[in-house]
């Protein structure tokens, strides 16, 4: 690798810290000590460089890409004409298994969700890249800025609107970065019942599972059929037709 493969990316939220090079008065209320300023822009700098570094440093990873678009439909124009953002394009990025090493996504909408807060933070971009990591464990997600323009989120601003649109934006990349792919689900525990025998508790990794659905096995490389399955709801367990990524059955 080389300095010319890095592409770096930013983003603003209405939480972020500012930076020397450019403190604009409106948002700095007049500062004048601007010693935290500093200290912080220096350490941002050391940061990125040395995680460029260790980057370069790093062993290689074979993958493929390949690219979908979903959609989403909750942002609006803040001048108040009719256009509506609604692509969400995804990279994937999938190891030599198939399955999700990192995924790049995008959205045309100001990270603006949470409105000002006295906390950093990164917006409906990471509330979603939070879902997309737990959904596919062992993967890297990276939101892109979006041509956002006058491209504001609807709604109330606050964390619970933040947190939801994430969840939203998060699922929706997760179903078009893994859907269309063959399923691959991790026993996670196994128990015995008295009554129904062996149960095994499982975590959709990607694809779809659906009732008598025929599965291999990797580690007795036997298929196996899967007649019926359920999700926990509370103390009950609710018999499902379909289960996909990020799903317990």
């Amino acid at each position: 690798w080389t300095t010319a493969d890095f592409a770096l990316l930013s983003t603003h939220t209405h939480n972020g810290p500012v930076l020397l090079e450019m403190p604009d008065p409106t948002i700095t209320y007049n500062l004048t000590d601007t010693t935290g300023v500093a200290a912080y822009s220096s350490w941002l700098q050391a940061r990125i460089v040395s995680l460029v570094q260790t980057a370069l440093a790093a062993p290689r990873t074979p993958c493929t890409l390949d690219y979908q678009v979903a959609s989403q439909t909750w942002s609006s124009n803040r001048e108040g004409l009719s256009y509506r953002e609604t692509a969400v394009p995804v990279l994937v990025a999938r190891g030599t298994d198939g399955l999700p090493v990192a995924t790049l996504f995008s959205y045309g909408c100001h990270p603006v969700a949470a409105g000002e807060q006295t906390g950093w933070d990164g917006d409906y971009p990471a509330a979603a890249c939070e879902v997309i990591e737990a959904a596919v464990p062992d993967s890297f997600a990276l939101y892109i800025p979006g041509p956002a323009g006058d491209q504001d989120p609807e709604g109330a601003r606050g964390w619970a609107l933040r947190n939801k649109l994430g969840a939203q934006l998060g699922a929706a990349v997760v179903r078009a970065a893994t859907a269309d792919q063959a399923f691959v689900g991790q026993v996670f525990k196994t128990s015995i019942d008295h009554f129904a025998g062996r149960i095994d508790y499982v975590r959709v990794m990607s694809g779809t599972l659906k009732p008598e659905t025929v599965l291999m096995n990797p580690r007795t490389r036997t298929e196996e059929r899967v007649a019926h399955f359920h999700r926990t709801d509370g103390a009950q367990n609710v018999e499902i037709k379909e289960a996909g990524p990020g799903d317990f059955v």
